[in-house]
């Protein structure tokens, strides 16, 4: 037994196996790529259930409910005045509902009685706390601070 025949007889059932297996993978997407050359695969008719053609009816009434006409797309069919009037209208709410509330908000607005409380005893919290650090410290703590070792390195 030489190495070259070992080796040779290895590579001969590899290259089997590869060709094997390519013809298969070929045979495979027939099917699948029939769309790609611009033909249609065969298609079977399905059976549809009574439920389902209702629940397609609904889905397709929501879809066309949420992304059929616009608003603006169904001004089409009227006049130009109402149009005009539909529009100004339109703008007058934005206004009204939007623009104003978010960028020119009320001045000025009553407080509840529970919060002209909580915003006294916040004001009396804020004038204790300035009192309390006008006051000079107790002279027992100025004396610590003021002394100085009388002996060096003595206790």
């Amino acid at each position: 037994m030489s190495n070259d025949s070992i080796l040779g007889a290895t590579l001969g059932q590899l290259g089997s196996v590869v060709k094997k297996t390519g013809q298969q993978i070929v045979k495979v997407p027939v099917g699948e790529g029939a769309d790609i050359k611009g033909e249609a695969p065969e298609q079977k008719e399905v059976q549809k259930n009574p439920n389902q053609t209702v629940q397609e009816n609904f889905t397709k009434e929501v879809v066309e409910s949420l992304y059929g006409k616009s608003p603006v797309d169904k001004l089409t069919d009227k006049s130009a005045e109402e149009k005009k009037k539909i529009l100004e209208l339109e703008q007058q709410l934005h206004k009204q509902n939007y623009y104003d509330p978010t960028f020119n908000p009320p001045k000025h607005q009553d407080e509840r009685p529970a919060e002209k409380v909580e915003n006294e005893k916040k004001k009396e919290m804020q004038e204790l706390q300035q009192k309390e650090a006008k006051k000079p410290p107790p002279l027992a703590a100025q004396r610590a601070a003021q002394r100085v070792e009388k002996i060096p390195g003595a206790g």
